[in-house]
């Protein structure tokens, strides 16, 4: 049974170790985008991650690759995009 937690754990757990975030991020989007709504998951919160998946699409983790197309996102800003939203959970 998927919770609210089962996606967004390893991001928070990102936040203190940010070695983990490029397979966070992976492991995010790999979860969400070919899934419907769980059940358990509130139709808001699902709408949240939604937003949140279509901002991590644009993350980053290779610096040298960030320099080519500004568009991607680096390490920290992934994380200031998790934090504000989940910020109280």
């Amino acid at each position: 049974m998927a919770t609210i937690d089962t996606y967004i754990d390893p991001l928070r757990d990102a936040i203190s170790q940010p070695e983990l975030l490029a397979r966070a991020v992976t492991g995010f989007l790999d979860s969400y985008w070919p899934a419907e709504r769980p059940a358990e998951i509130d139709e808001r919160a699902w709408d949240i991650l939604g937003d949140l998946a279509l901002d991590l699409e644009y993350f980053e983790p290779n610096p040298e690759w960030r320099k080519e197309d500004k568009s991607f996102l680096a390490k920290r800003e992934p994380l200031s995009r998790f934090e504000r939203p989940w910020r109280d959970c």
